[in-house]
């Protein structure tokens, strides 16, 4: 009978782990897409030629009186925080990915796709 209770409980343990592996892996993945798309639209930025910039609007970061340089240098150092978050959580990912099991990378890359 004892033998029965200390298997329920570790099925019971078990299949909380399971549910917070779960939710962490619907974070993660929530996060990852979000740097996915952010990473994508800093390429896309990046590869603007400098007379499309004539072009755009670059919304001021602070002070309207601000210089057209000031606030592009701003504008760009934004998108550049931008590029190393998506790395940092890309690498997070793939440190992830190498650490779990099969089934779970699967799952992560079948969201991902």
């Amino acid at each position: 009978m004892k033998l029965q209770t200390l298997e329920l409980e570790w099925v019971q343990q078990e299949r909380k782990d399971r549910e917070i592996c779960d939710a962490e892996m619907r974070r993660i993945t929530s996060d990852f897409k979000f740097c996915a798309h952010d990473h994508s639209f800093t390429c896309e930025i990046d590869r603007m030629a400098d007379e499309d910039w004539d072009k755009e609007t670059i919304p001021l970061m602070g002070d309207p009186t601000a210089s057209a340089s000031r606030v592009l240098q701003d504008t760009c150092n934004y998108i550049r925080s931008l590029r190393r978050e998506v790395d940092d959580l890309s690498e997070k990912l793939s440190e992830i990915l190498a650490t779990s099991d099969s089934a779970q990378a699967a799952l992560i890359r079948s969201l991902l796709m």
